[in-house]
């Protein structure tokens, strides 16, 4: 049987690898593919089209979530559809802690070659909400043919196009007024920003650190 790029295939996720990517298995004739699909969950069946082909795996991309797995939750942040960041959000944090914990145990037997690890349980964070220190937004444009400034993050692998975060739940609970507020005054005093292919424009990024025990903030901005 021969594989086509562009082509759809059912596959059943059985659990994640390293990275996030649902992880299924193709059959094709005698051999077992290993079958990465991003955005796919363990206990998922989902269509998925063949993106990269390669001698021992495959690279697919999410079509439709033909059977939803039961692990799956609604994401908290309004922006997951849309941002590159936070991929597991779907997934509770103690089926993550799981995932990660396999992704050891297989690392050890499979790469260092032990047989049967013990591995001690992942030690979790008491929330794993608003846990960063620093973070780092972006100055850009919707679209490459908008003039208005936007202050935000990069959506899925679009490094050239940003978009407004209203709301992040990575570092401080406010960081969505303080985008706003900082667009609103580029805006309002037409500065431009930085187009990386036309090396053109003033503003490329600002990078916010908070204190966490005295709710200190720096604001860096990167002309």
């Amino acid at each position: 049987m021969q594989l086509k790029k562009g082509e759809e295939i059912s596959l059943s996720i059985e659990k994640l690898a390293y990275g996030g990517a649902g992880v299924g298995y193709l059959q094709i004739d005698d051999k077992k593919l290993v079958v990465f699909v991003e955005g796919a969950l363990p206990q998922d069946e989902v269509t998925a089209k063949l993106r990269k082909i390669k001698p021992n795996y495959i690279e697919a991309e999410l079509e439709k979530v033909t059977k939803k797995s039961p692990l799956r939750v609604k994401p908290r942040c309004p922006h997951f559809d849309v941002c590159g960041g936070c991929s597991l959000q779907t997934l509770p944090y103690e089926e993550q802690l799981l995932s990660k914990e396999l992704q050891v145990k297989e690392s050890l037997e499979h790469i260092g070659g032990f047989v049967n690890p013990h591995i001690e349980k992942i030690i979790g964070c008491k929330d794993p909400w608003f846990y960063r220190n620093k973070m780092e937004f972006s100055f850009g444009t919707k679209n490459i043919d908008d003039d208005l400034v936007t202050v935000g993050l990069h959506p899925k692998h679009r490094r050239y196009d940003v978009f407004q975060v209203k709301t992040c739940f990575l570092e401080t609970n406010d960081i969505g007024n303080l985008m706003t507020a900082v667009q609103k005054f580029c805006r309002e005093h037409n500065l431009t920003p930085y187009h990386f292919k036309s090396n053109t424009g003033l503003l490329r990024s600002i990078t916010v650190r908070e204190g966490k025990r005295t709710g200190k903030r720096l604001v860096n901005l990167l002309t």
